[in-house]
């Protein structure tokens, strides 16, 4: 025993080491065990953040085809076509919608009575047409010394279908 007291300092020392190396070792593992927490929260994040770009693709796609496609119901179609008689200056004296159901999509029929110039008639008419909006049958009457044309219209919207 008196042998090993000449020792005690390098024995303590040891103990020491030995002792700060396992408090380490603990305490590397647990940093450890965080940094991969941390990588996997980093790679959620990364994939979140691929979503809301694929997710704001689709927005962006879907605004196009409604840009494009009528929604589903008449209003929308009708203030369409209201506003676009107010930007070529034609009266509309009658006006009715309805929905026909297709197998992928509704159809919107709908009739419109107006009056109006006929240069602004053809203006009117290629305006609706840039739209998914088809012009079924126009019948045209013009008055005897009128500048103004009455025009009724058969027009066919396509209007999205949710599913």
């Amino acid at each position: 025993m008196n042998y090993l007291l000449k020792f005690k300092n390098i024995l303590a020392s040891i103990a020491i080491g030995v002792i700060f190396v396992v408090i380490n070792f603990s305490t590397y593992s647990r940093n450890n065990l965080q940094l991969k927490k941390i990588d996997s929260d980093l790679e959620k994040i990364k994939e979140g953040k691929e979503a809301i770009l694929k997710w704001n693709k689709i927005r962006r796609d879907y605004k196009g085809l409604e840009d494009v496609f009528l929604i589903q119901e008449t209003m929308p179609f009708k203030q369409f076509v209201r506003l676009k008689a107010r930007q070529f200056d034609i009266k509309i004296n009658s006006l009715k919608a309805s929905f026909v159901e297709k197998d992928e999509y509704l159809e919107s029929p709908m009739e419109v009575v107006v009056t109006c110039s006929y240069d602004n008639f053809v203006a009117f008419v290629e305006a609706l047409e840039k739209r998914t909006v088809e012009i079924k049958r126009a019948t045209i009457k013009r008055e005897k010394k009128e500048d103004e044309i009455s025009a009724e219209l058969y027009l066919v919207g396509l209007v999205v279908n949710n599913l």
